[in-house]
């Protein structure tokens, strides 16, 4: 019987401070995301605009719960929600920037 090596386990996921999230982020994208509230009012946002009541309030809520966190773990599924709603509702600056964002790899 050969002895092996244990199986090494995987290294645990890095968390993002806000800092280092926002950092994931184009200028674009932090204006959305941070002055969400107002630009909704303001109907000078195209993807915006054409939100549904109900879409804004997902946005809304989603930007209050990343509001509350001290860091952002990339795989957490509250986190790729929010990534990839902000991308079905097309507040990010294309497509692919929601895998871009997940994967950390910074713009």
């Amino acid at each position: 019987m050969e002895i092996g090596l244990p199986t090494p386990l995987p290294a645990p996921e890095r968390e993002y401070t806000k800092a280092e999230f926002r950092a994931l982020l184009t200028l674009p994208e932090q204006l959305i995301i941070d002055n969400f509230n107002v630009a909704e009012f303001s109907a000078e946002v195209p993807a915006i605009q054409a939100l549904t009541v109900v879409e804004r309030a997902h946005v809304r809520t989603g930007i209050e719960t990343y509001n509350g966190v001290t860091g952002v773990l990339l795989s957490d599924p509250r986190t790729e929600r929010f990534v990839s709603m902000l991308a079905g509702f097309g507040l990010l600056d294309g497509p692919g920037r929601a895998a871009e964002i997940l994967s950390g790899e910074a713009p």
